[in-house]
């Protein structure tokens, strides 16, 4: 065997294991996701939905998920060993621990941000409310439904409706990927430009 052969030989096996590594590796935060995360719960929804009955293993993986979030403890985690915490964990943390309404007010800023608009630090939920009609006047029940949930649940005795915040905050997200998308598509269909030279003769 040619030397040249051993080492495409050899170059071949690592591929396949390093192929192999990575769908282990795929599983395995598959199986995480199921056992730490609220993943298995939306799995299970989707199943009955389209009646079809869902596996004892995401049964079992749904029923012994601790309470505690994985975001959590993996951050728990990182005190213990007395390593610094990633930003994006604190991150995630933080959007674990937000109450349902809280979660669907992001999606104002979100908004803004995907269409290019960056409120101010000191800018209050009104103005950035304000700001996101001005850009989608078509989402402006949405945008005002959603602020009036926000507020009553931070700033009122009152208890806000998570159901309503969540469709506003639906509504809000689709609506701004719609109009993003139709920026890209205007832009790409803009007509070329040929621009003409001149003091160039052929032949």
């Amino acid at each position: 065997m040619q030397p040249a052969e051993t080492g495409r030989q050899g170059i071949s096996v690592w591929r396949v294991l390093l192929s192999m590594a990575g769908v282990l590796f795929v599983v395995l935060l598959l199986l995480l996701s199921l056992r730490y995360t609220s993943l298995g719960r939306r799995v299970e929804a989707i199943l009955l939905r389209l009646g079809w009955r869902p596996p004892s293993l995401i049964r079992r993986m749904i029923e012994s998920s601790p309470s505690i979030p994985f975001s959590v403890r993996l951050e728990a985690g990182f005190h213990r060993l007395g390593l610094p915490v990633p930003v994006f964990l604190k991150r995630w943390v933080y959007y674990v621990n937000l109450s349902t309404t809280e979660r669907s007010y992001l999606e104002i800023n979100r908004a803004l941000r995907r269409l290019g608009v960056s409120p101010g630090a000191n800018a209050t939920p009104a103005e950035r409310a304000a700001a996101l009609e001005s850009l989608l006047p078509q989402v402006t029940t949405a945008v005002r439904n959603l602020l009036v949930e926000y507020q009553r649940g931070a700033y009122s005795p009152h208890h806000a409706h998570p159901q309503i915040a969540r469709r506003a905050g639906m509504e809000i997200r689709k609506c701004s990927y719609r109009t993003l998308l139709s920026r890209w598509l205007a832009y790409f269909q803009r007509p070329v430009r040929r621009e003409k030279y001149s003091g160039i003769s052929s032949g």
